[in-house]
């Protein structure tokens, strides 16, 4: 689903800074979505199994053990308002027991943050989201915007898996956009 709308904000992204290619950005979108159309007939066929994965897993354990995850990890904050459980806090492993050696996810980045940094870390990650927003956007060049989407994908995907606290390649490659965006920045003022 973030996949989808990351494509989307990226064929935006084209069709803002590229305005000399837009007629062709379009008919091979257009061609894109009737070849779609066309060859639905088949590929839904072969994609039903995983299809119906999808639809099974959805109904079941998963979305339980999720769920369950983002009730705790409001409980947590609750019980710990100021500074959160930790992040190697290892008491969610009742309701999912990770990896031998992992650390206990809530499996969204929005929740890793309230239960395990509570207000102390909302307020830091808050001015760190703000200070890299203000990075990317301090200059409106191809580059930063490209650079922004990159990040906001990286965001996304995090909404259902914590990536961005995985050090290697999430973490690195946020740090990696971060520096980029600064370097540039500074060369170009």
């Amino acid at each position: 689903m973030f996949g989808a709308i990351t494509l989307v904000l990226c064929l935006i992204f084209l069709l803002v800074f590229d305005q000399r290619r837009r007629k062709i950005y379009f008919a091979a979108l257009g061609v894109s979505l009737l070849g779609f159309v066309v060859s639905l007939r088949w590929l839904l066929p072969f994609f039903a199994p995983v299809i119906d994965r999808l639809v099974d897993t959805i109904r079941h354990s998963d979305d339980e053990i999720r769920v369950a995850l983002y009730l705790r990890g409001w409980q947590d904050f609750l019980r710990r308002p100021l500074f959160g459980s930790g992040l190697g806090y290892m008491g969610n492993r009742d309701v999912h027991a990770s990896q031998a050696g992992a650390l206990c996810w809530y499996h969204t980045s929005v929740l890793q943050i309230i239960g395990s940094f509570g207000l102390v870390g909302m307020l830091g990650y808050g001015w760190l989201y703000l200070n890299r927003a203000k990075i990317f956007l301090q200059r409106r060049t191809p580059f930063h915007v490209t650079l922004l989407l990159s990040w906001v994908a990286v965001e996304l995907m995090s909404l259902v898996n914590p990536g961005v606290f995985v050090p290697v390649p999430y973490l690195l490659m946020v740090i990696l956009f971060m520096v980029a965006a600064e370097k540039y920045t500074a060369k170009k003022q």
